[in-house]
């Protein structure tokens, strides 16, 4: 409720300690802010692009470890520990792994001559894939373990059917396997939408938005121009902005849920 009350207000401690009501004009700095609209645009991409890949990754893993393999329990297991692990220590360990001077990756890489010069991973134009790649790697086991229990509730003689009526293995992925795991996809999906949006650990552990700009994502520039530059009718409309976008996507997963 204050960060609303905030929204409509100047607040500026360096200034003055009273909150003076200045209506809509704390979104009309946001809307005219062209950085906003960059941070805003990256901020989408970081989402799209966790989420996205984390659920291929987590579906074909999921499909992996849902056939009869040996040691089947143990890979389970092993693949839940980035999940497990927690966020700050997770930035913190892939900062000093891909550090462009001491880094073990770069290291490695360039023992077994993949790369002949050090690679800046977390710098742009890598940065943002990088970022991607490890948020990926974190989320993915959230996805596997919600979607190898869709597939464990499928019914084998379904298969069996499909297989006696001539169907392939992919006839049998799209027509058996897809349509039994489309209400976990779905809730899935929609469920890691909404925890990426307000995305901020991960990255600050990583870059803290740098340099620059370049790796900012919108909860990081909220926490910068609220607690770093001190505007925070600014911050707290964008939080706002920001409050308003997480809740259609709830809304939105919520009549879903009522649906299925």
């Amino acid at each position: 409720c204050y960060g609303v009350f905030l929204g409509f207000n100047e607040l500026e401690p360096l200034k003055s300690l009273q909150p003076k009501f200045n209506s809509i004009d704390n979104f009309k700095i946001v809307f005219n802010d062209p950085r906003f609209y960059t941070i805003l645009s990256d901020t989408t991409f970081f989402v799209l692009g966790s989420v996205v890949a984390s659920f291929l990754l987590g579906l074909a893993t999921a499909l992996l470890l849902n056939e009869k393999v040996k040691g089947r329990s143990v890979f389970r297991s092993i693949m839940l520990i980035p999940w497990v692990t927690p966020v700050v220590v997770t930035g913190i360990i892939w900062r000093f792994l891909l550090d462009p001077n001491i880094g073990v990756v770069n290291f490695e890489l360039s023992r077994l001559g993949v790369i002949k010069e050090y690679v800046a991973w977390l710098i742009k134009p890598l940065a943002w894939y990088t970022i991607v790649g490890i948020n990926c790697w974190r989320l993915f086991p959230f996805c596997y373990l919600a979607l190898l229990a869709g597939l464990s509730s499928i019914r084998e003689d379904l298969y069996e059917a499909a297989k006696m009526d001539g169907a392939g293995t992919l006839d049998r992925f799209r027509y058996v396997t897809l349509p039994g795991i489309r209400g976990t996809a779905r809730v899935v999906f929609i469920l890691n939408l909404i925890w990426q949006w307000d995305n901020f650990s991960l990255i600050w552990n990583l870059t803290y938005g740098g340099p620059g700009y370049d790796t900012t994502v919108l909860p990081i520039y909220i926490y910068m121009m609220a607690f770093q530059f001190y505007h925070f009718g600014p911050a707290a409309a964008m939080g706002i902005i920001a409050f308003l976008i997480i809740l259609s996507l709830t809304i939105f997963y919520m009549k879903r849920i009522s649906v299925d």
